[in-house]
Formats: C-alpha cells, sequence, structure tokens
C-alpha cells in the first residue's frame, strides 16, 4: 500500500466532498480503528495494570471529627447522580 501524506485539514477537505452516507460509514470505520487502539494499551499501562497491588492501604485519618456526616444520592439514568434532599451549601 503506497503511504500518501496528508495533513489533518487536507483530510477534512475531502472527507467535506463526500455524500451524507459515506461520511457515516467513514466514522463508523474510524470510530472501530480507534476501539481498536484503546483496546491493545501501551506497556507501560499494561505493566502498571498487571501491577502486584497486595498490600493494604493504611486507613484514612479523618481527624477528631471523624468521617463527616453526607447526604444520601441516587442514580438517575438521564440524570446521572442525584443528591436526596437537594443540594445544600454550608
Amino acid at each position: 500500500m503506497v503511504a500518501l501524506e496528508l495533513t489533518p485539514e487536507q483530510v477534512l477537505m475531502l472527507v467535506k466532498q463526500l455524500p451524507v452516507a459515506e461520511k457515516y460509514a467513514l466514522l463508523s470505520a474510524l470510530h472501530a480503528e480507534l476501539g481498536q487502539l484503546q483496546a491493545d494499551p501501551d506497556t507501560e499501562t499494561s505493566e502498571w495494570l498487571d501491577a502486584p497491588l497486595v498490600d493494604e492501604l493504611p486507613s484514612y485519618e479523618w481527624g477528631e471529627a471523624g468521617i463527616p456526616k453526607g447526604k444520601p444520592i441516587r442514580f438517575e439514568p438521564d440524570h446521572g447522580f442525584v443528591v436526596e434532599g437537594g443540594k445544600s451549601v454550608g
């Protein structure tokens, strides 16, 4: 295969000339290609993910007041995490 040297601007100019259906096909192919890149982590990431993290972490020191009181939350698919009883400041 012949390697082409195009700038991102040149590629974008060519993509703008494609019919809409072909733009979507190209976008789908690029998405699949990027997904493959993310599926194969680099050496440093692989080593970090495979590291034997067996030692227990020390417990967090909250101070004399102890763990702060908080409000309960719930997850709503359309909104994300929601604080029960609304938001308060202070």
